[in-house]
């Protein structure tokens, strides 16, 4: 595992940036490398990253498990290994089950995934190809309206932005599934 293009700060000076490493540390068993390379140094992006991952969290009517299988999904097709990393120990944290995690390379084709499952994972694969056909999207619609599919959608435009920002800085996978 390589080291980020710009090192991580340890010790920040901004006090939010301290209250944001004791409440990362609390929740996940260490500070991550794009808070300590990343908000670490711009300390007035930490409230706009925590308010995008408090609307998925708590505005997106969706089940936890199409949440995070879709994130999952983007940071398995962008190879953002930081962003696997994470998807998995949240799963972990909410208690499901990581064998869908496992075959999402196969979704499609797989018994793991409901009907539901399946047109949010191929919704978001192609949204992420930034070309959605009309089939993906009126199958879409027979198990999402139209708010859950505006949330869908903000899931994937989320997650590129955290895969663009670790790919870019070469933030890797700190091994939070083993802590």
């Amino acid at each position: 595992m390589s080291a980020p293009r710009i090192a991580p700060l340890e010790k920040p000076k901004h006090p939010i940036v301290k209250a944001a490493y004791w409440i990362i540390k609390r929740k996940l068993g260490k500070v991550i490398t794009p808070v300590k390379v990343i908000y670490a140094r711009y300390p007035s992006m930490l409230p706009w990253v925590n308010k995008m991952d408090k609307i998925i969290e708590n505005d997106i009517p969706l089940d936890d498990s199409i949440k995070l299988l879709v994130k999952y999904k983007i940071a398995f097709l962008n190879r953002c290994d930081f962003c696997l990393d994470i998807g998995q120990k949240s799963a972990i944290q909410k208690h499901i089950p990581l064998e869908k995690f496992y075959n999402i390379d196969s979704f499609e084709t797989s018994d793991l995934f409901s009907e539901k499952e399946k047109s949010a994972l191929q919704f978001a694969k192609e949204a992420n190809q930034q070309k959605v056909s009309d089939t993906t999207f009126d199958t879409l619609k027979k198990h999402f309206n139209d708010k859950e599919i505006i949330g869908i959608t903000y899931i994937v435009a989320t997650e590129n932005y955290y895969n663009i920002m670790n790919h870019a800085l070469e933030i890797n996978t700190d091994g939070l599934c083993s802590i």
